[in-house]
């Protein structure tokens, strides 16, 4: 580890202001850069690294019970679809991937496809909102997206909501 990784790090933990970061975030806008705007940001690498490290760690400790693991299985092949306006051309749909897939869970040969969301809790869009709901919303949004796909396949599909607060 640099330097400056770990120093960042520590800085995380302890609830320090990281130093030598730079003045402006590269997203759209511009913002001050923060490590408030850095774990939001949908920009950086911050967001998508806590959602890995989450799959990583379930899927490494799943193993031990179930060895037949996927990361990022595919779900739904792309495909298309007529558009309800004859002059117009099919729409696409596209591929939809899950985060895990584990066999065995339930059954020797069934297949449970998981989802994971890592939200951040003290983020302003979320702010006025009870946790309790914010979880159910959430979870709620994954069975609309992934259930179908995954029941037309004979597989089940369950939700990983989590949330981080700093």
């Amino acid at each position: 580890m640099a330097l400056d990784q770990f120093r960042d790090g520590f800085a995380l933990r302890y609830g320090l202001e990281a130093i030598n970061t730079q003045s402006f975030c590269t997203c759209s806008g511009n913002p001050r850069f923060s490590i408030r705007h850095a774990m939001a940001c949908e920009s950086g690498g911050v967001r998508t690294r806590r959602h890995d490290e989450v799959r990583d760690v379930i899927a490494e400790m799943s193993s031990i019970l179930w060895p037949d693991i996927d990361k990022n299985p595919i779900v739904r092949e792309s495909y298309y679809t007529p558009d309800p306006d004859p002059t117009k051309p099919p729409m696409r749909i596209g591929a939809l991937f899950a985060d895990l897939r584990i066999r065995g869970i339930f059954g020797a040969h069934d297949d449970v496809y998981f989802d994971f969301r890592v939200f951040d809790a003290d983020a302003s869009s979320v702010a006025t909102s009870d946790l309790r709901t914010i979880l159910n919303r959430n979870e709620a949004e994954k069975l609309r997206k992934y259930r179908p796909a995954c029941h037309s396949m004979g597989a089940k599909f369950m939700p990983f909501v989590i949330y981080n607060e700093h």
